[in-house]
């Protein structure tokens, strides 16, 4: 049983996770020292209830023509707010 107020299990990604981070690549190389990254694929992600959705997403991306891992985590507000998805933190997995 999950902890209340604590990340969920992994989950795999869907059309919806996809589309939902296709737009955010910028946002994650701000993140990550605005390095050349291309083709963000996400692997798995975790979510988390709060007044809107965290997500933590672990994603392959292709750097100077070689795959490596990331982790990044973002935010969802609640649809009344009218706020975009907002990319919190990026980081290259050790």
């Amino acid at each position: 049983m999950p902890l209340t107020g604590a990340y969920g299990e992994d989950k795999i990604p869907d059309d919806e996770i996809n589309s939902l981070f296709s737009s955010s690549l910028d946002s994650i190389r701000s993140n990550l020292s605005n390095q050349s990254i291309e083709n963000l694929t996400i692997t798995s992600y975790q979510t988390q209830v709060v007044a809107g959705l965290n997500y933590r997403v672990k994603a392959t991306v292709t750097v100077a023509g070689e795959s490596k891992r990331i982790i990044f985590t973002a935010f969802k507000p609640l649809p009344h707010t009218q706020q975009p998805l907002e990319i919190k933190e990026a980081h290259f997995e050790e």
